[in-house]
């Protein structure tokens, strides 16, 4: 079996290169101007927000983690770019179909959007405990479990880096999702002004603690940078909105989002107005229009 190596010779110089680790992420721009280039990639990572978090064993790991399905939140920013491997690479081979992939910029290993290393032996938080840590429970949030004899699910992952805190919500997938968008009667936004939509507001509610308890962790005066589609938008748009009215932090806020229902009345749209947000809509979408 031939092995790769360097030769150390006596009596010899041997000059050996080290270099750095590396990783990629997809490149955003934290303007608050419009930009292309955040519509293109927010929109993608809208689109991974309907996929699973892929964590091997999802619950309750002892000794490690894996993240085998791709593609998957999990397999993407904690296997294959903090592996400086470019996941879902552009690439005609890789499809008879014409699909979308993200741009990536690469940058030092420290600068990756991070995802909870797990290793029980060198973090206590890690061990398997009623509070056990890992990858799953800090990025992903899905409450299908706690919700199922309503059947409700709200679904979305937040990352970070030292520049951007990355958080993007699913839109309407499954049936109890439809329940929720159908679920109209106004309810005043204790968050800020006006009166929202009950189904979404329900929605922004489940979701909230998590992503509080990872910005009290992680947020450290990056850009927050939120997208979300359709049903995915509107709870984005509450979020985005209930996290600017935060008199706790002054979160600089930019949202994206993709065809998304209407969330709340002329008096939430006016105290909204400060907030930057770039909503984009299909002209023959009906969502949008509704309710």
């Amino acid at each position: 079996v031939s092995q790769v190596g360097v030769g150390l010779l006596s009596n010899r110089h041997t000059l050996l290169q080290v270099r750095p680790l590396r990783a990629f992420r997809p490149m955003l721009s934290t303007d608050n101007a419009f930009s292309a280039l955040n519509l293109y990639q927010l929109a993608i990572m809208s689109d991974l927000s309907y996929s699973n978090f892929g964590q091997n064993p999802v619950k309750n790991p002892v000794d490690s983690v894996n993240f085998p399905l791709d593609p998957s939140v999990g397999n993407f920013f904690g296997d294959a770019l903090s592996n400086y491997r470019e996941s879902w690479k552009v690439d005609s081979s890789q499809s008879s179909v014409h699909r979308y992939f993200p741009l990536y910029e690469e940058v030092p290993y420290s600068k990756r959007f991070e995802i909870l290393p797990f290793d029980p032996t060198v973090y206590e938080q890690n061990k398997p405990s009623d509070t056990q840590e890992h990858p799953a429970n800090l990025h992903f949030f899905d409450d299908t479990s706690k919700n199922w004899l309503s059947g409700k699910s709200t679904q979305a992952f937040i990352t970070h880096h030292d520049e951007v805190v990355l958080i993007a919500i699913r839109g309407t997938l499954e049936l109890s999702d439809w329940w929720r968008d159908a679920d109209a009667a106004q309810v005043p936004f204790k968050e800020g002004k006006g009166k929202v939509h009950n189904g979404f507001y329900d929605a922004y509610q489940a979701l909230k603690t998590f992503i509080q308890d990872y910005l009290d962790r992680f947020h450290v005066g990056q850009k927050i940078i939120i997208s979300g589609h359709s049903l995915g938008g509107a709870i984005a748009l509450l979020l985005a909105e209930a996290l600017r009215n935060s008199t706790d932090n002054d979160y600089d806020i930019l949202l994206y989002t993709y065809g998304s229902p209407r969330v709340g009345d002329a008096t939430f749209v006016a105290a909204a107005e400060p907030l930057t947000h770039h909503r984009m809509v299909n002209n023959n979408d009906m969502i949008p229009g509704v309710p």
